[in-house]
């Protein structure tokens, strides 16, 4: 069993993934900034074992969307963990604060997220775009994200 380093929440089984609730408390960020996963995660593990993972999570925590996040190129900096838990009722603007959060950034970048190759609103429920690019094997949603310097 272990506490979330955002929520203090006690898990089992769950030691690797981050449960998020409605309201997020602050957390340090790590430099992660050197830290890229080349492989994507389907190819890192066999995907019996990641289908099993999937459905204990979403036995486990039926109300929340399993999410593995990754950054979208080797110059994009990563997140300290590739593993979510999110409500269904959070949005993509949400995300993106979540994933400003957890990624060293310049105030000057934006971030841009690719759920299954479309580029999400930011009004839209995590839920429906769930439903609508969900893993059909694994059950998992696997969203990747970008940076783009703005104002010049």
């Amino acid at each position: 069993m272990r506490k979330t380093a955002l929520e203090g929440e006690v898990l089992a089984d769950t030691s690797t993934w981050i449960v998020l609730r409605d309201r997020e408390t602050e957390r340090p960020r790590k430099d992660c900034a050197t830290q890229y996963h080349s492989d994507m995660y389907l190819e890192e593990r066999p995907l019996e074992q990641i289908v099993e993972e999937g459905c204990r999570m979403l036995r486990k925590h039926p109300d929340k969307i399993p999410c593995v996040i990754e950054p979208g190129s080797p110059e994009t900096p990563a997140m300290d963990r590739r593993k979510w838990l999110f409500p269904r009722d959070v949005t993509v603007g949400g995300l993106l604060t979540v994933i400003r959060r957890h990624t060293i950034l310049k105030p000057d970048q934006a971030v841009f997220v690719f759920i299954g190759n479309t580029l999400p609103k930011s009004s839209d429920s995590m839920e429906d775009v769930y439903d609508t690019h969900r893993h059909r094997d694994t059950g998992l949603l696997f969203i990747q994200y970008s940076l783009e310097r703005t104002y010049g």
